[in-house]
């Protein structure tokens, strides 16, 4: 009787890692996701500023040529 409540506890205990621990992977990928999704983001707003450095570089050249 003694043996079967400890390892009922201990299986208890055990349940409630499992759940503890898969609540904790959510929580994990649904950050990846939020950090994945703000990568991206930047990583579209930074390309999209070096065409915008590469544009104003060349008229910049070519206001530059037609001063001289």
């Amino acid at each position: 009787e003694k043996k079967q409540k400890s390892f009922d506890r201990s299986v208890a205990d055990w349940n409630q890692k499992v759940v503890d621990f898969a609540a904790e992977l959510d929580a994990s990928l649904n950050e990846c996701r939020t950090y994945s999704s703000e990568v991206f983001t930047l990583r579209s707003q930074y390309e999209e500023s070096q065409a915008h450095y590469a544009s104003f570089k060349r008229q910049n050249k070519t206001l530059q040529d037609e001063i001289k």
